[in-house]
């Protein structure tokens, strides 16, 4: 895979998390810390309070919950599948976590070979814990409709438990694999869910001091600081180390792999935080390596940071300047996507694009990626009714000569649309003034080339706006961004 491809693909995972956390004005907070076992091998930390319980229907996660609360109200869901309906109902359980400050735990797991290189999940132990401070109710709401929904009598129990004094409940189903223990209940502040034996206890003594706590440790106590996580939104802590050891040999060569070419081999541990400073998103890393921490820039600042800030519109709700290189997160997203297909369907767009290149005498990889440069930035002007990741705008860079690098990218998308099946539903087509579109049914993600970037929105009217804004901006600098 090209060089630094996984690196940026890591780094942008990191930053794209930032949706569920963009419009939150909370810090994570100190007690979440509590929970966490000082030898768990994934941890992430939420600051909670991402949707408005009045208005949680305005944000994508919240309308699709409230669309399934709805349906299944009127038992519109009763004939799907039973893995449709069981999809629907995580995605719907999700806002009730989500409206708490919370951490989720990913404390061991196992592995099994199956045959030659391949692997199944062995055992799994882990445990969300959801700072609700008392307020219980819809999340005990929510657990009583699965049990209803997903138990019965004659496959499951329900066994009442104790962990550290506290009134717990464990469920146990034959159709289930026989290391799968599923347990609940409030513990002080908190309300623990978690899977796998005795996890239910583990935790509860984490939280009430009677065992050890990651945040008695000094290598991340010091991280905790350094990236910024308590002021941050959400926060991950990823012990390599321990996933090494989840397996056979097999499978921690893949964990040793994955940390190689992300650029981080031998990296023992790493603590990643993204939060707001203003309108700005701001993500920060440090990794341990041969005992010694080494910071890691995901998000630009300083010179860098100014360099990209004219492009800032005063009127996105936030913004994030990322630090990485554009072409080689293409790439990645291109990888990633084609490896999703079946080979048949993988050869025929490789095929289908090779010959685009071809034909327009444009390499994508030499003509169009290759100039562009970071930083780059992605924002929130204009404002999407869903707020999807896909709705954000991107404003790339492009180095050297700007005419060439929008005639190179004319001539292959005119290219593409012209060689394109006349029986797709999906259209590309280009506006008059240069913005390329795609169309079916309506218009979709649009581009254009102006003012030295290279802007990707939701809609042809979305890169116009923006494209006027860049104007303004040329010809009456704005203050400064934040």
């Amino acid at each position: 895979m090209h060089d630094g491809v996984r690196r940026n693909a890591v780094r942008i995972l990191v930053v794209g998390c930032a949706w569920a956390s963009a419009q939150a004005a909370w810090a994570i907070p100190e007690p979440l810390l509590r929970a966490v076992p000082p030898d768990a091998c994934v941890v992430y930390f939420m600051e909670g309070g991402t949707l408005d319980r009045d208005n949680a229907a305005d944000t994508s996660l919240g309308f699709a919950s409230f669309l399934i609360d709805r349906a299944q109200g009127f038992g519109l869901l009763a004939g799907l599948p039973d893995t449709t309906r069981t999809v629907l109902d995580v995605i719907a359980s999700v806002p009730v976590a989500l409206d708490h400050p919370h951490v989720v735990m990913l404390l061991d797991v196992a592995a099994e070979v199956r045959s030659g290189d391949s692997h199944r999940l062995g055992s799994l132990k882990a445990a969300v814990a959801i700072y609700t401070r008392g307020d219980n109710a819809r999340l005990e709401q929510r657990i009583q409709h699965l049990l209803k929904t997903y138990t019965n009598s004659a496959d499951s129990t329900l066994l009442p438990r104790s962990a550290n004094g506290e009134e717990t409940f464990a469920l146990r189903d034959r159709r289930l694999a026989d290391w799968v223990e599923i347990s609940w209940g409030r513990i002080d502040d908190f309300y623990v869910v978690t899977v796998g034996p005795q996890v239910i206890e583990s935790i509860a003594g984490s939280l009430r001091g009677a065992s050890a706590q990651l945040r008695g440790d000094g290598w991340f106590r010091r991280s905790w600081s350094d990236v910024g996580a308590p002021e941050g939104s959400f926060a991950v802590y990823i012990q390599f180390d321990r996933l090494r050891k989840a397996g056979d040999a097999a499978l921690a060569n893949k964990v040793d792999t994955a940390l190689r070419e992300a650029g981080w081999s031998g990296a023992q541990r790493g603590l990643w935080s993204v939060g707001k400073e203003g309108r700005a998103v701001v993500a920060r890393g440090m990794i341990e390596r041969a005992g010694r921490s080494e910071p890691l820039a995901i998000t630009a600042e300083g010179p860098l940071y100014a360099q990209a800030s004219r492009a800032i519109p005063d009127e996105a709700g936030w913004y994030a300047v990322l630090n990485m290189d554009p072409k080689a997160l293409v790439l990645a997203l291109s990888s990633g996507y084609l490896a999703t297909r079946s080979p048949k369907n993988r050869a025929r767009i490789t095929e289908y694009w090779n010959d685009v290149q071809v034909r327009s005498g444009v390499s994508i990889e030499k003509d169009l990626l290759a100039k562009l440069r970071p930083p780059w930035i992605i924002h929130s002007f204009p404002q999407h009714a869903l707020d999807l990741p896909l709705a954000w705008t991107r404003m790339i860079p492009v180095a050297g000569d700007v005419d060439e690098f929008r005639s190179n990218l004319n001539r292959l998308l005119e290219t593409a649309r012209d060689t394109m099946d006349a029986d797709r539903v999906t259209k590309l087509r280009c506006d008059p003034d240069g913005v390329w579109r795609l169309h079916f049914g309506f218009d979709g993600p649009s581009l254009a080339v102006a003012d030295g970037f290279l802007i990707i929105s939701f809609s042809p009217q979305a890169v116009r706006e923006n494209i006027a804004r860049l104007k303004r901006a040329r010809d009456a600098p704005s203050s400064a961004a934040p």
